[in-house]
């Protein structure tokens, strides 16, 4: 019996790939029939080796829908679509906003550290100069607290304002004071030894007796303005003008023959300027006038 080829290996996995029947048994006894020595197994390692697989069959109904449709869209191209009038929606209203008081705010969390005493206590911590940090660390809260309670309770971010404007207010006129000078009056006291008049009736004082007065003085004096402060109110209420660094724009150039110019001129005055001062050493008899005529000869 004959072996099969190559080529009759190929039209043999067409054969069973185009065949309806699974397996393999029947594909070898019909190439046995014919005269081929070939079995099942041999077949079978075949089509595991060259991954032999069954045709699906051709769906007639499938292939006739599909034309169909294809025929449908290429017809609906040109036909205008109707013009659908689209309604807009009316707006809305937005839904009035309720006013939360500060009952309902603490409602559902945990109570609020803040006691209504704080107001007074913010505003005299102000008054010394305290910032925010510095009212969290004196409530024993922390930095973001103090800012809701600016917002919440309207009484503590008002105390707290006029504390910190009024210290800003008295540091700056005590600012100005000393920029601009002032002056003050200091009293002092001191105790005076008089002599008694006596009363003329016999009391206890009589005439001639010492006694210990206390006497009130007023000296009025003066402060001078002092150049510190009033730099440092200058620099703030005028920067531009009392500026540390002041930037000065320089838009003249020198040419070389302005350069020459002023060589020149420089050498001639300072040549007029010895001149005069040998003239007058000569007349104070420092010099004789064989020295004078020397350097009046050297100068050009």
């Amino acid at each position: 019996m004959a072996k099969l080829t190559k080529q009759q290996w190929t039209d043999v996995r067409r054969q069973w790939e185009g065949d309806p029947r699974q397996g393999h048994q029947w594909l070898a006894d019909e190439l046995t029939a014919q005269g081929y020595d070939v079995n099942r197994a041999a077949i079978a390692k075949a089509a595991s080796r060259q991954g032999w697989a069954k045709r699906e069959p051709l769906n007639v109904t499938q292939n006739v829908t599909q034309s169909n449709k294809k025929r449908d869209k290429s017809s609906l191209k040109n036909v205008t679509p109707k013009q659908v009038k689209r309604t807009i929606p009316e707006a809305v209203p937005e839904p009035e906003r309720e006013e939360v008081t500060e009952v309902e705010i603490n409602q559902g969390g945990r109570p609020t550290k803040y006691m209504p005493h704080f107001d007074r206590q913010a505003y005299h911590l102000c008054l010394l100069g305290a910032t925010d940090a510095e009212l969290a660390e004196f409530f024993m809260v922390t930095e973001q607290t103090i800012n809701n309670w600016k917002k919440v309770y309207i009484t503590f971010f008002e105390s707290a304002k006029r504390g910190k404007m009024l210290s800003d207010s008295e540091a700056a006129v005590g600012l100005f004071k000393r920029a601009t000078g002032f002056r003050y009056e200091e009293v002092k006291t001191k105790q005076v030894k008089v002599m008694a008049e006596g009363d003329g009736d016999g009391g206890v004082q009589a005439a001639g007796d010492e006694l210990m007065v206390v006497e009130v003085v007023t000296t009025v004096k003066e402060v001078p303005p002092d150049t510190g402060a009033a730099f440092i109110w200058l620099k703030n209420r005028r920067p531009k003008d009392w500026r540390d660094k002041i930037e000065v724009e320089n838009t003249h150039k020198l040419n070389p023959e302005m350069m020459d110019r002023i060589k020149t001129e420089f050498v001639e005055r300072m040549a007029m300027a010895r001149s005069r001062q040998l003239s007058v050493l000569a007349e104070r008899g420092l010099i004789d006038e064989r020295e004078l005529n020397a350097d009046a000869g050297g100068v050009e």
